[in-house]
């Protein structure tokens, strides 16, 4: 097979190779299994110094440490959540938020504001307005036309109009109790959580693109002292916020913007900080299906790798054509995965290296980190297995995360990619004995996973 040599950096590589210039260098990346080459290991940026554009710019890692849970390039869902979850609907609107990007904090801020505007029930009729009039749903959708013509439209769109058309009655819009899990009386839960999740999913969207006018941001800053940069639509806002109330208030200034407006801001931060307490230890695992305690099951890792596999990495008739006529998917890449892994769960410094050399590059990295040959929950793994030769003449190998062990049926469960193959790009079991034979070995990582991550889920 014919070496390949890149002038400048002094990489060869059996594989195809891509190359991008980002300012004065060049940085390879060897289509192979588990095959990338940089220049010296990359740093851990903090919140501040996150260089999105050179992650980005490389298609190597593209996630943003200061995200929620499931935010790609600096917050927020790649596409409509597909289901809510949680015990009553109070529980279910904090972990759409989450679900969608938000941190537990501006989870919580938004939430608390929902509180006030509907009691947490999609059904809702403002009760100073006669049916149809005023507004309706969890978030008090108001005018029709106007939003809560949108949102009806949205709603009967997403869940079909004969079954919209049968719930969307004024018997339906009066208070609910927690007991009930705040929802209306004759009303199934599922149609309760078709209703909630269409209605979420559209203000997902709506505020994504809603860039608040001049008087809802004079109004912010004059009496909190606030600011919003020109052109930033409130959902990016809220993900530059620290507290539930910060996002409480921001929530209530730019988007709801009620009477009294600055008394009853500060009274629904009051109710973020309640929500922020109640659900934060209890939410449970989330649609990221992310860390959970001990490990996960074979079911939650394959949940993990499905949410991972969704992250919109470019524009697939762009950039990523040229890599492959038949790939354009840039999360299958070994490498691209374990480095994703260590950014967005992890406290430790990121490197990269081919995928047999990611263990050693990661504990070069992390002076003190623990290594072995065992297998252990959400360890990183590197094994020099395989067919294509890196440049020191020895295989490249893989990497990938180790998602679950179960002792009992002696089995480890490992989360992996492999570039250009979508379908190897998923959570699968193995037999334990298999990787704790000496081919593998492990950097791990348990004690260093964020411990905002953790607090998301069970």
């Amino acid at each position: 097979m014919k070496i390949t040599h890149i002038r400048g950096l002094g990489i060869h590589s059996a594989s195809r190779v891509f190359t991008r210039r980002v300012g004065s260098v060049f940085l390879a990346v060897m289509v192979a299994l588990g095959t990338v080459a940089l220049p010296p290991p990359v740093q851990a940026k903090t919140c501040d110094a996150f260089d999105e554009q050179f992650f980005s710019q490389n298609e190597v890692l593209f996630y943003d440490p200061c995200s929620g849970t499931c935010s790609s390039s600096g917050g927020g869902s790649a596409g409509a959540i597909s289901q809510v979850r949680g015990e009553n609907n109070g529980e279910k609107i904090f972990n759409f938020w989450l679900d969608a990007g938000l941190s537990r904090e501006q989870s919580a801020g938004v939430t608390g504001s929902m509180k006030h505007e509907s009691g947490f029930s999609p059904f809702r009729q403002e009760m100073s307005q006669t049916w149809p009039a005023g507004g309706w749903g969890i978030a008090q959708f108001t005018w029709d036309p106007g939003q809560r013509g949108n949102a009806k439209a949205y709603v009967s769109n997403a869940i079909g109009a004969d079954l919209f058309n049968q719930y969307y009655k004024n018997e339906y819009g009066g208070g609910v109790t927690e007991s009930n899990g705040f929802i209306p009386d004759g009303v199934p839960v599922d149609v309760n959580d078709k209703f909630l999740l269409a209605e979420l999913n559209y203000l997902l969207e709506h505020v994504k693109e809603l860039v608040p006018n001049n008087t809802r941001t004079g109004g912010y800053q004059a009496d909190f002292g606030k600011t919003i940069p020109a052109g930033e639509n409130l959902f990016a806002h809220l993900g530059t916020l620290q507290t539930p109330a910060e996002a409480a208030v921001a929530w209530t200034y730019l988007y709801e913007w009620p009477g009294d407006i600055k008394n009853t801001s500060l009274a629904r931060g009051t109710s973020a900080d309640e929500i922020f307490a109640l659900y934060t230890g209890g939410a449970s695992a989330g649609a990221c299906g992310g860390p959970t305690e001990g490990g996960m099951t074979l079911e939650e890792a394959k949940e993990f790798m499905t949410v991972y596999k969704q992250i919109d990495n470019g524009d697939p008739n762009g950039d990523a054509q040229h890599l492959s006529g038949a790939c354009h998917t840039l999360t299958d890449n070994c490498v691209t995965f374990s480095a994703y892994f260590v950014n967005k769960y992890t406290d430790l410094n990121i490197a990269i290296n081919d995928g047999g050399k990611m263990v050693g590059a990661l504990s070069a990295a992390n002076p003190g980190i623990e290594t072995g040959t065992v297998p252990k929950p959400y360890a990183v793994f590197g094994t020099r297995k395989g067919t294509t030769i890196c440049d020191d003449g020895l295989p490249c190998g893989h990497t990938g995360i180790v998602l679950g062990v179960d002792t009992a049926r002696g089995v480890v469960i490992v989360g992996e990619a492999a570039y250009c193959n979508d379908a190897f790009t998923a959570a699968r079991e193995y037999p334990l004995a298999e990787w704790t034979d000496g081919d593998y070995t492990y950097i791990y990582t348990a004690a260093n996973l964020k411990a905002e991550r953790q607090g998301e889920l069970k």
